[in-house]
């Protein structure tokens, strides 16, 4: 039987924010890579909405082989160690489970496979959450709003097709201090 795995690292700065844990999966798989009723317990007697959370919760998890070429690349890239923890086959599927990460209402995803040079054979990002981590000081300004202005101008900026600048966080701060302006999630 297969092995499947999920995958965290621990970030010690991100978006002005410390000790911050990335969530790895495969966004999104052209086919199952192991036959769902294998891997999920009593498969044939989930709802039609079940099911298909399920499905999508197996395909978000990882191989063994997935998993040593993610730790590969986030090493020679990012300098980034990664844990990756079995999971136990086959899974038990709650109603109100949510397989990635520990909900949070201040959330977001790092596209890892929009790197320049990412070199994966499958679509790899992360979830974070940064309510509970730590703030970095930022001339006196929300860390969750700065944050939330640069999730914002990041998704704004690859919607746009349009090169992210390599200030941006300092371009926001500017804005919120002179303009005091906010952007807040809802």
């Amino acid at each position: 039987m297969v092995k499947l795995f999920d995958a965290k690292s621990h970030v010690d700065e991100f978006l002005g924010f410390n000790s911050v844990e990335f969530f790895w999966y495969c966004r999104e798989r052209g086919k199952a890579i192991v036959p769902y009723d294998e891997v999920i317990m009593d498969y044939e007697t989930l709802g039609e909405g079940e099911r298909k959370r399920a499905e999508y919760y197996i395909d978000t998890l990882l191989t063994d082989t997935e998993v040593k070429g993610l730790r590969k690349y986030l090493d020679r890239v990012y300098k980034l160690k990664m844990e990756a923890q079995r999971i136990p086959l086959p899974v038990i599927f709650e109603d109100d489970e949510f397989p990635i990460g520990e909900g949070s209402s201040v959330e977001g995803l790092f596209l890892l496979y929009k790197d320049k040079d990412y070199s994966l054979n499958l679509p790899i990002a992360a979830k974070y959450f940064l309510n509970g981590c730590p703030s970095k000081s930022n001339k006196g300004l929300s860390s969750i709003h700065v944050a939330l202005g640069e999730m914002f101008a990041n998704c704004l900026f690859d919607n746009l097709k349009v090169p992210v600048p390599n200030n941006l966080r300092e371009i926001i701060e500017e804005i919120y201090a002179d303009k005091s302006l906010f952007v807040s999630k809802g």
